[in-house]
């Protein structure tokens, strides 16, 4: 069987082998060669000598001539055989030095491939013990980076946890203050109607039927003042509960807690509600953000735009391309562009450390982008209303059109 031991002994045998079997195949072919030739030339001259009418030789001589030219036919083959066998060892010789000569650069080659070999092993070695370091250090560098990612979290909801309170803190404030101006007229007519009736029953001219009137007109306004206290409990009433929820409803009753505030600062509100949408989501959450969308336009317009001039907010909903719309823009100039892009940034504010601490519009971005997987943008736009044109900026609020649930 042929193994990488063979290997010289094939290499050394296989050429002398073959020059052999090449030397004999030659050297038989001349042997039968002169054979012919030796019998051609042995008939012709037998045939010379005895068609002859005086022949020159006795037949004594001719076999005389015949054997000493077989002598002659036996020296030459034994010559040719000779020689033949002196060229068969010297190539024996050339093919065992050559033999030898490769022999040993198959060794050497062997010997550098083995080298070669253990080298590279030992290259592995060390490779892989680096590997293995390394990856222990990555391991380590992995879970101390784990920690710290879990440490930057747990910071980050907290810091949001505070921010979230801060901005409910913040919006209680401008809530109170919505509520204030909700309160003051229907305060300002029971005040009134009481202030009314005592002066009547002091110069008694009290009227029952009057009075009953009178005393149910403070009957309905304090029902509307409840109905503030309830929308404001349900307001910030903290839940967590997905929940299907109508758009064009919860856009109303933030419209209608703001209605008294709008008119004391001159603001037109236009609706346009193109399609009737419900969503499943953070129902109170939503409402406290357009709550603070619609805030920061109020703001603006008062801050920007005089009473003598015409202040509104257009708040569109609609559906697009599988996407639900809401689009809130107001006609107070818009928003620089140098800070545009940072008005979401929490704690960025424009306005006096007395009327805000800039997390609102912040807070609006969490609620919409991770609570309710929306988005959010701002920029600014004209647009003609009445045949007049408006700069303003613009809020845009795209959701998803979320499964309801069952």
């Amino acid at each position: 069987m042929f193994n990488e031991k063979n290997l010289p002994k094939l290499i050394l045998f296989t050429p002398i082998f073959f020059m052999a079997l090449i030397l004999f195949a030659a050297t038989y072919i001349q042997i039968v060669d002169f054979n012919a030739l030796y019998d051609e030339e042995t008939e012709q001259l037998q045939h010379i000598l005895l068609t002859k009418e005086e022949p020159q030789l006795t037949k004594k001589e001719i076999e005389s001539f015949i054997k000493e030219k077989a002598t002659n036919k036996k020296v030459t083959i034994e010559k040719i055989v000779v020689l033949s066998f002196i060229i068969l060892i010297f190539m024996s010789l050339v093919a065992f030095v050559i033999s030898k000569k490769m022999a040993l650069l198959l060794n050497n080659y062997k010997h550098d491939i083995e080298k070669s070999k253990n080298e590279l092993l030992d290259i592995n070695l060390r490779l892989e013990e680096k590997i293995k370091s390394k990856t222990k250090k990555l391991e380590k560098f992995n879970e101390k980076l784990k920690k710290e990612i879990e440490k930057e979290v747990l910071k980050s909801r907290q810091k949001d946890s505070a921010l979230f309170q801060q901005s409910k803190m913040a919006a209680i404030g401008e809530m109170l203050e919505n509520i204030a101006h909700q309160w003051r007229q229907p305060l300002s007519t029971i005040s009134t109607i009481a202030s009314g009736m005592a002066l009547k029953l002091e110069y008694n001219i009290f009227n029952q039927d009057e009075a009953k009137n009178e005393l149910r007109h403070v009957v309905d306004t304090t029902k509307k003042l409840s109905s503030t206290i309830d929308y404001f409990q349900k307001y910030f009433s903290k839940s967590n509960v997905f929940e299907d929820f109508n758009l064009s409803d919860i856009i109303k009753s933030n419209l209608a807690f703001l209605e008294t505030t709008m008119k004391t600062n001159h603001i037109d509100v236009v609706t346009n509600f193109k399609d009737d949408i419900t969503i499943f989501g953070l129902k109170n959450e939503f409402a406290q953000a357009l709550m603070n969308i619609l805030n920061n336009a109020k703001d603006a317009l008062i801050a920007n735009i005089d009473v003598k001039y015409k202040r509104v907010i257009c708040i569109n909903l609609y559906k697009e391309k599988g996407k639900t719309i809401i689009d809130i823009t107001d006609n107070a100039g818009g928003i620089s562009e140098e800070i545009i892009d940072k008005i979401f940034d929490p704690y960025f504010t424009t306005k006096h450390k007395s009327q805000g601490v800039g997390i609102g519009l912040y807070m609006v971005q969490e609620i919409i982008v991770k609570h309710m997987k929306g988005s959010l943008n701002v920029q600014n736009t004209h647009f003609v209303l009445d045949g007049s044109d408006y700069k303003g900026a613009k809020f845009t609020i795209v959701l998803d059109v979320l499964e309801q649930s069952n």
